[in-house]
């Protein structure tokens, strides 16, 4: 009962995400408020990642994403390609190939 609860909100949450949130361009980079990876490539952004940045990502295993403008968590590791502004919070690595504030 409870995983088939917790399924369906997360079938609910990815669905609002791609309605609610339509696509930008944040200088080189593409922008999404949330993003939701389980590894990449399977989540809201797929092979596309390294596209995009967010203010909030939730990384189920980790995730490898173009930046990050706010909150990020991942059970083993959050990876940015080209920066990360705000907080990231992982059991065994936080990384950026550039600027980190």
């Amino acid at each position: 009962m409870t995983k088939n609860i917790l399924s369906t909100l997360l079938f609910i949450f990815v669905l609002t995400t791609f309605a609610v949130n339509a696509q930008s361009t944040y200088g080189d980079l593409y922008y999404r408020k949330w993003r939701v990876t389980i590894i990449n490539p399977i989540g809201t952004n797929g092979v596309s990642a390294p596209d995009f940045t967010a203010r909030y990502s939730i990384n189920v295993i980790g995730g490898y994403h173009g930046g990050l403008d706010g909150l990020e968590i991942g059970s083993l590791y959050n990876y940015n390609k080209y920066y990360a502004s705000g907080f990231q919070i992982a059991g065994l690595l936080n990384a950026t190939g550039g600027s980190m504030e």
